[in-house]
């Protein structure tokens, strides 16, 4: 991967954000990385890899930004242990996700107790009730408060 590649492709994913009806998953994805660099070496290294030899060249060479963007979050959940992924609704009811398109939150439920939901694609308006699974599950809220 080089500048130009990198550059390219940043500039494909911000020109396809303005249209998606998905925030920027780069926030959530960068805050995984670092849980895996802490969790496993080797996860975060394999993170590490992928994003360098497989999403900068896909985006950059023509592939939808945010397609590859959510295939590089499920390969960061997958890294991260066993768990399952579920697609919430906008009044909170969570169906498992069937990996094609992302129209309601996506969340990667781990297996391993204690360890923390990981959001996948968050709605550019997420409803109230998604805005409050992602702080009781992805950042681990007790006090949910106003949404």
């Amino acid at each position: 991967m080089d500048r130009e590649e990198k550059d390219r492709a940043d500039a494909r994913l911000e020109e396809r954000l303005a249209t998606a009806a998905v925030r920027d998953p780069r926030p959530p994805y960068r805050e995984r990385v670092r849980w895996l660099k802490q969790q496993d070496a080797s996860a975060f290294e394999e993170a590490l890899r992928y994003y360098e030899d497989t999403l900068v060249p896909e985006i950059a060479g023509g592939r939808d930004a945010v397609e590859a963007w959510l295939a590089y979050g499920r390969r960061l959940a997958e890294l991260g242990g066993a768990g399952r992924l579920v697609e919430v609704d906008e009044v909170g009811r969570a169906v498992p996700w069937d990996g094609t398109d992302a129209r309601g939150l996506v969340l990667f439920i781990p297996e391993r107790k204690g360890a923390p939901a990981f959001a996948l694609s968050v709605p550019r308006d997420a409803s109230p009730a998604q805005q409050a699974t992602i702080q009781l599950l992805v950042e681990g809220r007790r006090d949910l408060g106003p949404v």
